[in-house]
């Protein structure tokens, strides 16, 4: 507890403060600098109707923002968001409408992928892109749109044709800001990692292949059938596939530039028709292009991650086979040896049943555990009757001193009086070993018995015949 609250302390110190003021302060600056030049970029695409552009990708730095440093950024996003429309024609309180309500829309989709325990926002996975598509680019999208549009409306600012449309041009211009910039910002430590080595050359030649395509396409060449836009596909797959969720993020950025510029200086396919149709016709092109390729590229990290899975498992599999085959010589070895240590034993017991003498062994709570051939012929008890029974029970052993003294004791002879089976009495020379477990408790006894009765007999003869 008291570390705790000196770690506590430390972290309250006025420099540690101070430092995080400096970070907190530093981190509004590069969101309001970023948010603020491509707010700009935005609006300058010369189809742009009343601050509604086609393309919008500042969204992508708003939720890339609150996806990597938090909603405390909220207050740049917004600031940014009201001085880049405060600086144009519109009237001051929709410029205030739209900075809240763009930083909201963002703040509202950080809030819903960060609520997702299992969101990442480095995209490795498909479900981490469709989840940044789902809610980032089409639901929370639809916030800025609905108060931006309103504000423009009730401030008798007219915008495209008409609320319907100038909600749909905000809208699909904000999810594609999203499709856009926003990956490319959350996977910017993936390129540093992808693009290595002669890896460098292939993405640089991969680059100028999407740029100098697109700029056939959206450049000066009198191209004007739409499908001839999508030949960049091909470009675009070869980026998701060799580099992942970065490199489709870069393909998409790049080929979605070239378009925007193109069509806004008349070039390409999609200046045929109406200014509202070319800018719906620019916005599908985009969204395909990106999902395209981020869709692909998650699919693909997909499946390494599953082959990886099933290398390693299989290795682990292979790793257990080899640990059981050792385990069984290891068994084997064990197995071998306790039969030699059982045969040998075996052969022990035989030679204590060659004994004269009663050899038996006794357990700490009195219990016979061997009992050899000699202790059958002298006490007239079977191995089978005498196991698991107590001395005191079979031939009721007669001390010559206090029992305990001699229990105390490692090892001890003396003459006993024991009795038979059949209740006649015998003497014994007996000799005794305490047997200990590995801790050096006492587990029981050894005892040998020598029947010595007809000597006694003969010595006590021969003391009435002296006498």
């Amino acid at each position: 507890m008291a570390s705790s609250r000196s770690l506590a302390a430390d972290r309250g110190t006025p420099q540690d403060r101070a430092r995080l003021g400096y970070r907190y302060v530093l981190q509004l600056a590069i969101v309001f600098a970023l948010y603020f030049g491509a707010g700009k970029l935005g609006l300058a695409i010369p189809f742009t109707s009343s601050n509604v552009s086609p393309i919008w990708p500042a969204a992508g730095i708003a939720v890339a923002a609150v996806l990597i440093w938090g909603f405390q950024v909220a207050p740049a996003i917004a600031f940014a968001a009201f001085l880049v429309n405060f600086l144009t024609p519109i009237p001051t309180s929709a410029s205030v409408a739209i900075g809240l309500g763009n930083a909201s829309s963002a703040v509202v989709a950080g809030y819903l992928l960060r609520r997702s325990s299992d969101f990442q926002t480095s995209l490795p996975r498909l479900r981490d892109v469709l989840k940044l598509v789902t809610v980032a680019a089409v639901l929370t999208t639809t916030l800025a749109a609905f108060v931006g549009v309103t504000a423009l409306t009730l401030t008798h600012t007219k915008a495209w044709s008409g609320y319907g449309s100038a909600w749909r041009i905000w809208w699909l211009g904000d999810a594609m800001g999203v499709l856009v910039v926003a990956p490319l910002l959350l996977t910017g430590r993936d390129l540093i990692s992808v693009y290595r080595g002669w890896r460098l050359l292939e993405a640089s030649v991969l680059l100028i292949a999407i740029l100098v395509t697109s700029a056939a396409i959206f450049g000066g060449a009198a191209v004007r059938d739409d499908v001839l836009a999508f030949v960049v596909f091909p470009f675009v797959i070869w980026a998701a596939l060799r580099f992942r969720v970065a490199g489709a993020a870069v393909a998409g950025l790049l080929s979605a530039s070239v378009a925007v510029w193109g069509t806004a200086h008349g070039y390409g396919p999609f200046v045929n028709h109406s200014p509202l149709h070319n800018a719906v016709l620019l916005q599908i092109f985009v969204a395909v292009t990106s999902l395209t390729g981020l869709i692909l590229a998650a699919v693909i990290n997909e499946r390494e991650r599953i082959g990886e899975a099933f290398e390693t498992e299989k290795k682990l599999l292979s790793e257990s086979e080899a640990t059981k085959e050792r385990l069984g010589e290891l068994v084997r070895e064990r197995t071998l040896e306790l039969e030699r240590n059982i045969a040998q034993l075996a052969y022990q017991a035989k030679l204590l049943d060659l004994a004269n003498d009663a050899i038996f062994v006794r357990s700490a709570d009195d219990r016979i555990t061997y009992w050899n051939e000699g202790a059958e012929n002298l006490y007239g008890w079977t191995k089978k009757e005498a196991l698991g029974k107590s001395t005191q029970e079979l031939i009721h052993t007669e001390f010559p001193t206090d029992v305990s003294s001699i229990f105390g004791q490692d090892r001890w002879e003396g003459e006993l009086r024991q009795r038979r089976r059949d209740g006649s009495q015998v003497t014994v020379s007996s000799r005794w070993t305490t047997l200990r477990d590995h801790n050096g408790k006492s587990a029981g006894w050894l005892e040998i018995n020598t029947d010595v009765t007809a000597r006694k007999r003969a010595e006590e003869a021969a003391r009435g015949l002296s006498g």
